[in-house]
């Protein structure tokens, strides 16, 4: 055994494992320095605001945009498909109701008609949370043509009839 520091010679074991250690190491300084260019090549943006002002909306547009148009892996649309599902299920309902809200306050023609009102009953039964069936598209597809729903949107589109329905309402 020698002292330490001492120059001696080290077994045929040890100088291959020093061997492998030293490869070791110069392969994982030039994998760091590979990351690091990779990492400079990438923009990173801070996205800040209020709840609900479109942050997530602004970033998955712009990854849909900017990932060479290959748009959402088949995962992403099984993740977004809930959302949309509750998003229209919480649109035409709210839109049916306040048609009728609509309608009981002013007398506007903007309910559903009488051809369609169970298609509005079976919609208006379901939860917001529920997978959309293809026969509950064609209902909500018909109820969105409907003559009373196109008036209710075609009112919400101009700004200054609604202004002055919300004003007479309130």
């Amino acid at each position: 055994m020698g002292i330490c520091g001492a120059k001696g010679k080290i077994s045929v074991e040890d100088a291959d494992r020093l061997k492998n250690e030293k490869q070791r190491t110069r392969q994982i300084e030039m994998q760091l320095m590979q990351d690091n260019v990779q990492d400079r090549l990438i923009n990173k943006l801070l996205l800040l605001g209020a709840g609900e002002s479109g942050k997530s909306t602004l970033f998955k547009q712009m990854m849909f945009i900017y990932n060479n148009g290959a748009g959402f892996s088949e995962a992403e649309r099984k993740t977004y498909r809930s959302i949309i599902h509750n998003n229209v299920m919480t649109s035409i309902k709210a839109l049916v109701e306040q048609g009728e809200i609509l309608n009981q306050r002013h007398n506007e023609d903007t309910v559903v008609t009488p051809a369609n009102r169970e298609r509005r009953n079976r919609i208006m039964e379901l939860d917001v949370d529920c997978i959309i069936t293809p026969e509950m598209a064609a209902d909500i597809d018909i109820l969105w043509h409907d003559s009373g729903t196109f008036f209710l949107v075609c009112i919400i589109n101009q700004p200054y009839p609604l202004k002055m329905i919300v004003a007479a309402s309130v």
